[in-house]
């Protein structure tokens, strides 16, 4: 990074824009960012105040910077990687004593509301969600789609209905906030190397249908701006629903 911007440590905050833009290039995930920048910030310091010289530390990306941090590393990941299989509510009730209770609701989270990673990570902040009563009783989450940064701020909110108990359950882990995203060795040592982060999400189209839920209506609850997306994606194609 240091000599990729080719700045002087003092001037480090002055050139903060072409520094986020040397990760952006690479394609890091926000995470690295902060780790870098903290080591980077320790050594400017040291090296300015035995130059006798000024330092203003860089701050960490927030914002639309971060978002685009963040788009850049998921796009990166998504090449990288073949899709996650389906992690279903059978598969996540059978390990349910094995798993911690904070990583067994980031996952309940996932495969009931069907979420992208980020966006479970996200809801520990309560301004990322709300719930909405509707008239006849029913409830709906609303959540901010931190991806979606093409969109102005205002569209970028997608509505889940909760509509069975396990989804009201749901809220009730928002609301605690115990859940707590697990690492990839948990997720590998009891669900098999084919299961990411992602399972969540990749079995929900599925999961909808055969609740008897319209392929339309799961596109809108996934936050896709296309139903070819929802199918051509999410849908197992060895999977069929016969609603009768």
């Amino acid at each position: 990074m240091i000599v990729s911007v080719g700045v002087e440590p003092s001037d480090w905050f002055y050139h903060t824009l072409e520094i986020y833009d040397f990760f952006h290039q690479r394609q890091y995930s926000v995470r690295y960012v902060h780790s870098t920048l903290k080591m980077a910030n320790l050594w400017g310091f040291f090296i300015c105040r035995k130059m006798g010289r000024p330092f203003l530390p860089i701050p960490n990306p927030r914002g639309y910077e971060r978002q685009r941090l963040i788009q850049a590393y998921y796009e990166k990941d998504r090449k990288s990687r073949q899709p996650s299989r389906p992690l279903t509510p059978e598969m996540l009730k059978s390990c349910h004593r094995k798993l911690n209770r904070w990583n067994y609701h980031w996952l309940f989270l996932s495969v009931w509301l069907g979420l992208r990673p980020q966006e479970v990570d996200n809801l520990r902040d309560k301004n990322m969600w709300s719930v909405e009563r509707l008239g006849n009783g029913r409830r709906v989450l609303w959540v901010f789609q931190t991806k979606i940064i093409a969109l102005p701020l205002e569209d970028r909110w997608k509505p889940i209905p909760i509509l069975f108990s396990e989804q009201q359950f749901a809220l009730k882990i928002l609301n605690e906030k115990s859940f707590r995203r697990p690492i990839m060795k948990t997720m590998r040592k009891y669900f098999g190397a084919g299961i990411d982060l992602y399972g969540g999400r990749r079995g929900f189209t599925d999961l909808m249908l055969a609740n008897g839920h319209s392929l339309e209506n799961i596109s809108v609850w996934m936050g896709h701006s296309t139903l070819e997306r929802t199918w051509k994606s999410y849908k197992d194609r060895r999977r069929y629903h016969l609603n009768y």
